[in-house]
């Protein structure tokens, strides 16, 4: 499931289901989201610390649910650290399938992620946490706002060629995760299904023995022998080491991945900028993607907001006599009707079958992927739309990225 794509003025949930936080560090991130048009939606209750916990159990999964229930677009994690773990066995599978909502966030939101695959949740983004947003390049930036946005639909999710380990090709979803969670949620019924996925993983401060014990972990429980690919991310030394140290510990972390994979033969490639250094691009989670020795670039099949999904939208009921105002009614299955007998130019907008009245923050989603611009204008058209409203709703719903009022 493709989850609700974002544009300027959209509603984000912030959550904190991990470690607790600098609160000046948090500040900079609220203001870095404010500044790009969103509207983040969060509880004070989150700044509560509970030694290593950002609150106690209680609180953060209460705030969980509160944020995926609520008319928010999307879930934004403020850190990681340690917590998510300790959540997963009381979060409600039905939240999260139900949900449309985008969650973003990696380290220890990864188990998040893992987790909503298990569900049956839509796709999610595995990116830099509320308190890394000031700290993204210019780069980063362009490419968090294309992919949350459903702007960019299609090609690389990356700059420089990545390093062949194993030759070969691989298409398949995308799983973006952390070494460490990944292995310790092993057993658990909590991991999704690794068959035919892209497995992209990426730690921090681990000694190489531990990523050594992590990796064959995961060989013994047979995922490498059904993911289509591996790949591999940012493996941050522990310690303070110089250029040669790192290069080292590098090159033994690819050997031991292409030693934990020869029977299973799949192609291994490297040097993919994600994980917790300055340069972690985003990377849709459940998404199709493909990977091969020819281009050495990890590109997009499919869009990680829906191709023709809508999220955040402002609508105004129009003023006036209700015969003379236009009127279009909107539900949220992804048919926009109006019914025969109401004219062109006739009344309302409705929202989940409610009409909405005033200016309102709306949340919602059209599904009709399998359709391009002519058959979407024709669709409209048929619905009783003007043909230039027809064209505006169908360029709309196809770029995703700009407001739009009703007349």
């Amino acid at each position: 499931m493709l989850p609700l794509a974002l544009h300027s003025g959209a509603s984000i949930g912030l959550i904190a289901p991990s470690g607790p936080f600098d609160r000046n560090v948090f500040e900079r991130g609220l203001t870095t989201l404010e500044s790009w048009g969103f509207t983040p939606v969060y509880d004070e209750g989150f700044f509560e610390r509970d030694g290593y916990l950002a609150g106690d159990d209680d609180r953060r999964l209460d705030e969980l649910h509160r944020q995926l229930d609520n008319d928010t677009c999307a879930l934004l994690a403020v850190r990681g650290g340690y917590g998510v773990h300790r959540l997963l066995s009381r979060l409600d599978p039905e939240r999260v399938k139900r949900s449309e909502k985008l969650l973003m966030g990696f380290s220890d939101i990864s188990g998040l992620h893992l987790a909503w695959r298990r569900f049956g949740g839509p796709s999610s983004l595995h990116g830099p946490n509320l308190t890394g947003l000031a700290n993204l390049n210019e780069n980063l930036v362009k490419r968090w706002l294309g992919l949350v946005s459903g702007v960019q639909t299609a090609g690389d999710l990356h700059d420089s060629p990545l390093m062949v380990l194993r030759g070969g090709r691989a298409e398949g979803p995308l799983l973006p995760t952390n070494l460490c969670l990944l292995s310790t949620l092993m057993g658990t019924g909590f991991l999704p299904e690794f068959d035919g996925v892209i497995l992209a993983l990426e730690d921090v401060g681990e000694a190489l023995y531990r990523i050594d014990r992590m990796l064959h972990q995961l060989a013994l429980a047979g995922v490498f022998s059904r993911v289509a690919g591996v790949i591999l991310g940012q493996f941050t030394p522990p310690g303070e080491v110089d250029v040669a140290q790192r290069a080292d510990f590098e090159r033994a972390v690819a050997e031991i991945v292409l030693d934990v994979t020869k029977n299973a033969r799949v192609p291994v490639f490297g040097g993919f900028p994600f994980g917790h250094e300055a340069n972690n691009h985003p990377l849709p989670v459940g998404v199709p993607c493909a990977i091969n020795d020819s281009t050495c670039r990890l590109t997009l099949l499919s869009p990680p907001g829906a191709a023709l999904k809508i999220g955040g939208t402002k609508f105004r009921e129009s003023e006036g006599d209700d015969k003379k105002s236009k009127t279009r009614f909107l539900r949220v299955n992804g048919v926009l009707e109006t019914p025969k007998k109401t004219a062109k130019k006739s009344a309302t907008i409705k929202y989940n079958s409610k009409p909405f009245c005033n200016t309102s923050f709306v949340p919602f989603s059209v599904e009709m992927h399998f359709l391009q611009l002519p058959e979407v204008h024709r669709f409209l058209r048929n619905r009783y739309i003007s043909w230039r409203d027809a064209l505006i709703y169908s360029l709309y719903i196809l770029n995703r990225s700009f407001s739009f009022y009703t007349p």
